[in-house]
């Protein structure tokens, strides 16, 4: 489990770097709303979990990168059911940092948090991992 990453949210950036880390070796477990999406990232090796609840019981580490405010809410609160001590998370999310960080403090008191707010990568240089 130490080497699993859970994603949440494989759709135009997530899904590119879930690919990525698959590429790079790390365990993958992964979660989306569009079943397509979890299909294909199953199809090339991840692991599939049914709610963000389970991807924190699975993964050391955690990765939620979704559109809405409503989304990351609910990710960070699901995360929270199943996170162990030290569970990290990382927020690559465009809402607000304010209130992702009452979230996760009110949610995940137990876990550390990495806040981050995406850039706008060109697709092609998402599916080949180089960000600058």
């Amino acid at each position: 489990m130490a080497g699993k990453i859970g994603f949440v949210g494989l759709g135009a950036m997530g899904g590119p770097m879930a690919r990525n880390l698959l590429k790079a070796g790390f365990g993958l477990v992964v979660h989306d709303i569009d079943p397509r999406k979890v299909q294909a990232l199953s199809e090339a090796g991840a692991e599939v979990a049914h709610a963000p609840e389970a991807i924190a019981r699975q993964a050391a580490h955690s990765i939620c990168m979704v559109q809405t405010t409503a989304q990351a809410e609910s990710v960070i609160r699901g995360l929270a059911v199943g996170a162990a001590p030290g569970h990290i998370v990382i927020c690559m999310i465009t809402v607000m940092s304010s209130r992702c960080v009452r979230w996760v403090t009110n949610s995940l008191p137990r876990a550390s948090c990495c806040w981050m707010r995406p850039y706008q990568a060109a697709p092609r240089a998402r599916q080949q991992a180089r960000f600058r």
